[in-house]
């Protein structure tokens, strides 16, 4: 609430902004995890023309992950990429982190082929999450299926 007060109070008073002070009230938004503010301010700097770098989309998607808002972590993502802003490793994991909490572990593997491809090192806890989002489907399933265990389980 701060935040976006604060960010109201400098559009009004004309204060240039940039790209650092952008950077710093997301992080604001971030910390307070105001997903739906951070997504506001996001837009903000695409009417007025500022170029968000790679550090302001992360600090949106962060926000948008820690309130479980997996499909704004991916919605982030996908403009960082049509900006062209090379999405680095803090992207991809967040990425595949919303995947993995959602139970998408197509999508949680699509993103590690992405990175992949973009040649983006993650770290193996990141990797560990998207084969993590595939046990968690798979039980999800067998447990709605009726199994509630892997097959060949006697118990």
């Amino acid at each position: 609430e701060e935040s976006a007060a604060l960010l109201a109070e400098v559009l009004k008073a004309s204060v240039e902004m940039n790209v650092y002070a952008y950077g710093s009230v997301l992080d604001c938004f971030e910390k307070a995890s105001q997903w739906a503010g951070a997504l506001v301010l996001l837009d903000t700097s695409f009417r007025i023309r500022l170029a968000p770098d790679v550090l302001s989309f992360n600090a949106a998607q962060s926000s948008c992950e820690k309130a479980s808002q997996w499909e704004q972590v991916l919605a982030v993502f996908r403009r960082m990429i049509r900006m062209p802003v090379a999405p680095n490793n803090v992207a991809f994991s967040l990425a595949v982190s919303a995947a993995q909490r959602a139970l998408k572990w197509e999508v949680a593997l699509a993103f590690l082929r992405h990175s992949d491809a973009a040649a983006v090192q993650l770290p193996v806890m990141t990797r560990a999450m998207a084969l993590d989002a595939c046990s968690l489907a798979a039980s999800a399933l067998a447990a709605t299926v009726g199994g509630g265990g892997c097959p060949g389980d006697d118990g």
